[in-house]
């Protein structure tokens, strides 16, 4: 069957670019028969875009991945891209590694929750406005539980209901999130919500 060739040349000092190359469908031959591939290594290409939060505001921490149309993120080099940024004020992020062709981009970021529709595509050599990312502020609940004389209770397990359209929560579409117990104090968190009416079942 063709096999793909993919070959990379990490650079050698700091700031370099990588360099890659892919060869698609090489017909492979019989020991003595095979001709020599041609692999032209060349720099490769870099994603850029933006990260903002549900009020506008830059987001300062957030992991960037990118994925060639038709390949995962494991395909070999240049097919698959990822990269942590912290300490950017202005929330901008330039991912080096790509090749050139269409990219699937997502962002995730500690706190705070992607749209289901969020991951976007890029045609690399990138043209045009910088991406722009938008994701929601995840919040928390706080509180305690008592029996009925107002004695907080330990132990006891918190559950979200979710609602049948995944309303108040993340990753729920009906029936219950999962529990958490309450400390000795009888208080719980229950985080990484997105804002919204919640129902909380004590037991």
């Amino acid at each position: 069957a063709p096999a793909r060739i993919v070959a990379s040349l990490e650079p050698d000092v700091a700031g370099g670019a990588l360099l890659a190359a892919t060869l698609e469908k090489v017909q492979p031959a019989a020991r003595g028969l095979a001709k020599p591939v041609d692999l032209r290594l060349a720099p490769t290409l870099t994603i850029r875009g933006r990260v903002l939060d549900d009020r506008g505001e830059a987001v300062t921490a957030f992991e960037v991945r990118a994925a060639r149309e038709g390949f995962n993120s494991r395909s070999g080099a240049g097919d698959g891209v990822r990269d942590s940024f912290e300490a950017r004020k202005d929330g901008t992020f330039e991912l080096a590694g790509a090749a050139a062709g269409s990219w699937r981009v997502s962002i995730t970021a500690k706190g705070l929750e992607a749209p289901e529709d969020q991951t976007l595509t890029v045609q690399l050599p990138q043209e045009g406005a910088p991406l722009e990312f938008q994701l929601t502020r995840l919040g928390a609940v706080r509180g305690v539980v008592v029996d009925p004389g107002g004695v907080p209770v330990a132990g006891a397990e918190i559950e979200r209901e979710t609602g049948g359209f995944g309303f108040g929560g993340r990753g729920g579409r009906g029936g219950r999130g999962g529990a958490i117990k309450t400390g000795e104090d009888g208080t719980f968190v229950l985080a990484d919500l997105i804002p919204g009416t919640q129902v909380l079942v004590a037991s």
